[in-house]
């Protein structure tokens, strides 16, 4: 298990608060209620330094960052939020895609105008420079839609899931010109001006494996994990069930990391996280948080299903 101070805890966003965890025990540490200036947090990262941001909207509609600190005893401190519109109206960041690089320097997100935005549409995010305060704003070349934004080790690379206009059904035509697939996992250098159109294919979201979702970068760079549902439980009156699965960036097979992983009655997943090590992923569902040990396979609830429990977006 690695040392580092994030993966101590996981920090949980209810919409009007942030709750800690401890991510051995499940036991909640802390909760920070939303500032004034605050009207919900929409999402939630974590960088490998113990420093969580949160995506946020005041009263107004503006686009917010909230910077927090957690200390290695689980004690929140130091919740700043800042403008990060840059005075400009950048539209919603919306909640899971929201990602900090390890070493805290970096956010990237992705925004819309008030809604999810279409894949007829082009992908539209954000980079915000934390150092500085700098906002760059970006519109992609390509028409579709990013999601489940993630980071290798050292911050050289990012992990997303890419929808791109030819998957719509409205009527919509993608030019010549652009190759990607319809729908599935890719990656790119972390600095590439077009997240998209610099990005090169892991995996199409339809696999001999299922239906993959919530793809994150390993710590080294060199592969993506990824969620295959395999068992919807419709049919069978049974609790859905899930496959881990690895994908090598370079020549290799994927390899099923956990077979058979039953999750929540509802089977939405929120976000994958990983531990700085690879040793461990987190898996937030919509209802549950659950810890998945990869050498042993043991897969063990930390976060209950209770009913009125509504995990927005989490980050560990």
């Amino acid at each position: 298990m690695a040392t580092s101070e994030h993966t101590h805890f996981v920090v949980i966003s209810r919409l009007d608060r942030l709750d800690i965890y401890n991510a051995q025990s499940g036991q909640k540490s802390a909760e920070v209620k939303a500032p004034r200036n605050v009207a919900r947090f929409t999402g939630v990262a974590a960088a490998e330094t113990g420093i969580y941001f949160a995506s946020c909207q005041s009263a107004k509609g503006e686009s917010l960052i909230a910077r927090m600190h957690v200390s290695v005893q689980g004690a929140p401190s130091d919740l700043t939020v800042i403008d990060a519109s840059g005075g400009d109206s950048i539209g919603t960041i919306t909640g899971n895609t929201i990602s900090a690089s390890p070493g805290a320097s970096q956010i990237i997100f992705v925004t819309s105008s008030g809604h999810i935005a279409a894949a007829a549409t082009p992908a539209t995010y954000g980079r915000f420079i934390t150092a500085g305060g700098v906002l760059e704003s970006a519109t992609s070349e390509w028409p579709g839609q990013i999601s489940s934004l993630s980071w290798s080790g050292d911050g050289d690379k990012l992990a997303f899931m890419w929808r791109s206009g030819a998957h719509n059904r409205a009527a919509h035509t993608v030019r010549e010109s652009v190759s990607a697939p319809d729908f599935g996992v890719r990656t790119c250098l972390a600095d590439a001006a077009d997240l998209p159109a610099a990005s090169d294919s892991v995996a199409p979201t339809e696999t001999q494996f299922g239906d993959l979702s919530c793809p994150v970068l390993s710590s080294s760079g060199m592969s993506v994990y990824a969620i295959a549902k395999t068992n919807s439980g419709e049919a069978s009156g049974l609790r859905p069930r899930v496959r881990l699965l690895r994908f090598p960036l370079s020549a290799g097979k994927v390899q099923v990391v956990a077979d058979d992983i039953e999750v929540a009655s509802t089977g939405e997943f929120v976000r994958l996280c990983r531990d700085t090590d690879d040793s461990a992923l987190m898996l937030f569902e919509r209802r549950r948080v659950s810890r998945l040990e990869l050498a042993s396979g043991i897969h063990t609830e930390l976060v209950g299903t209770e009913s009125e429990m509504i995990i927005a977006s989490a980050a560990w």
